[in-house]
């Protein structure tokens, strides 16, 4: 059976999407066949028996717009296909392989792509002199060297379903490790401590951990006269880490369901971000070991962003999810 590949329909979607910026697949499909360059098979034109009223390639371009949303060329929401900046970049490319058949397609297939990347400490030393000077070793490109590659795949934001990821939720029902009796203290930007997320189980109040919170930002020998500036948090990023351990929102909390909302950017500033919103279980948004206790121990390395810690902008604490 002749039919067009799928990486060729990517290419004729981000060709499409290219001045229109977003649409609905049936628009996508219209215009790809207003195409001069599109030239289906007789088995192109055949219907799908497993989708109605689609024939075979406009059934295959859903393929295709999975591809692309693989490599971030491509969103998808609520039924509209929305090209990216790089999608944009990535048309003008597909434009010239649609008249020249002999360049390889844009749109890369998951076999096709390339999962290793040298990581920013390996790169260099692939040069003998900057290895022979970190190594303290004559360059000598014969050299055997052990390298780490890392693997270059989609990530994607879970939020509530984090500590299902790592087996956490399996460890609390087997062994009922959730946390309880442990102290756990966070070196970082202060806690915030009216962050509802540590209000169920008393994450920074109990009488465990309440006396031993510490401000290091006021004095090198703190005492207890900063506990209160130590439950603070003015960067948001020592919350972030204790929502990530501890934090959690009781079975009880108001409301039968929460809604998680989430935007989707894919430039800066983007007036239009693509949106999503769906209802999660109170009881499921929490940090890895929720019944435990934690000390604030807020750092003066926090003031400023360091080469170490790159901080790009401030968020706001409360804005930050138990165990994202």
């Amino acid at each position: 059976m002749a039919l067009t590949p799928i990486p060729d329909l990517g290419d004729l979607i981000l060709v499409a999407l290219h001045d229109v910026r977003q649409a609905t697949p049936e628009q996508v499909i219209n215009l790809i066949e207003a195409m001069p360059e599109f030239h289906p098979t007789e088995d192109d034109r055949q219907p799908d028996p497993a989708r109605e009223n689609l024939v075979r390639w406009q059934s295959r371009l859903y393929s295709a717009r999975r591809y692309l949303g693989d490599e971030g060329l491509v969103l998808s929401s609520r039924r509209q296909w929305r090209i990216t900046e790089s999608g944009r970049d990535a048309a003008e490319e597909a434009r010239r392989r649609l008249t020249d058949p002999d360049l390889p397609s844009v749109t890369q297939s998951p076999d096709q792509r390339n999962l290793i990347q040298h990581s920013v400490i390996t790169r260099p030393l692939l040069d003998p002199d900057v290895r022979a000077r970190v190594l303290d070793q004559p360059s000598d490109d014969s050299q055997t060297l052990s390298v780490v590659i890392e693997s270059n795949f989609p990530v994607k934001p879970l939020i509530d379903v984090s500590a299902r990821t790592v087996k956490a939720d399996a460890a609390r029902r087997t062994f009922d490790a959730c946390g309880r009796g442990i102290r756990w203290a966070v070196v970082d930007s202060g806690i915030d401590r009216t962050h509802p997320h540590f209000d169920a189980a008393k994450t920074l109040l109990a009488d465990d951990v309440f006396p031993l919170h510490r401000d290091f930002t006021k004095s090198v020998n703190p005492g207890p006269e900063t506990v209160d500036s130590a439950l603070q948090d003015g960067l948001g990023h020592g919350t972030h880490v204790a929502g990530i351990i501890a934090g959690h929102l009781p079975s009880s909390f108001p409301g039968e369901n929460l809604q998680v909302v989430t935007e989707q950017y894919t430039e800066p500033d983007d007036p239009q971000p693509l949106r999503g919103v769906r209802e999660v279980d109170p009881g499921v948004v929490s940090g890895m070991a929720p019944q435990a206790h934690l000390r604030s121990v807020r750092s003066p390395c926090y003031r400023v962003p360091s080469p170490t810690l790159p901080l790009p902008r401030r968020f706001r604490s409360t804005r930050v999810e138990a165990g994202r």
